[in-house]
């Protein structure tokens, strides 16, 4: 099995906050690789996305959009106000594909996140382009802005070269 990563999420340098999102750390509860994970603070402002996203160095993902899937760690203590998770792979912040999960799919605590490469939900601009990846960006949607929640963790962004089934 062949993989790239976009990022271990091995600190939280480059990383920023996206909309409710504060106390960006890391934390040495992880899974996968590594020896910590990227850890955040859904506030209770605003706005009902909280997130993170960073600007990575060029990976060229072309040769695994036929079978590759997108696959990270995402810890989320309670789900019980969680709507779902977005996420984007993109070259530049106009032009990516998105993914989302619902919290139907997802659990209380470590969840391992897997979705076909190559069927994104959506697209801004002229999409990916798969030779120059630059951009990652996650968000948990909440049911509401004023929800709150504490230690959310991300972990272990990679592109793996074949559909895996989950168990």
């Amino acid at each position: 099995m062949n993989w790239k990563f976009l990022d271990k999420c091995q600190s939280a340098d480059g990383w920023s906050a996206v909309d409710d999102a504060a106390n960006l750390t890391v934390n040495v509860d992880h899974r996968g690789r590594g020896v910590v994970s990227l850890e955040w603070d859904k506030s209770g402002g605003s706005d009902v996305n909280s997130g993170v996203r960073k600007t990575i160095s060029a990976v060229d993902i072309s040769s695994f959009i036929t079978v590759g899937i997108m696959s990270f760690y995402i810890y989320i203590s309670n789900i019980a106000n969680v709507a779902q998770i977005v996420y984007s792979v993109g070259t530049d912040s106009t032009n990516y594909w998105t993914w989302a999960t619902p919290d139907t799919d997802l659990a209380s605590g470590w969840n391992h996140v897997k979705k076909p490469l190559s069927i994104p939900a959506s697209q801004a601009g002229n999409g990916m382009n798969p030779s120059i990846v630059t951009c990652f960006e996650l968000g948990v949607i909440f049911d509401a802005a004023g929800n709150t929640l504490n230690d959310i963790r991300l972990n272990d962004i990679e592109v793996i070269d074949r559909i895996l089934t989950t168990t």
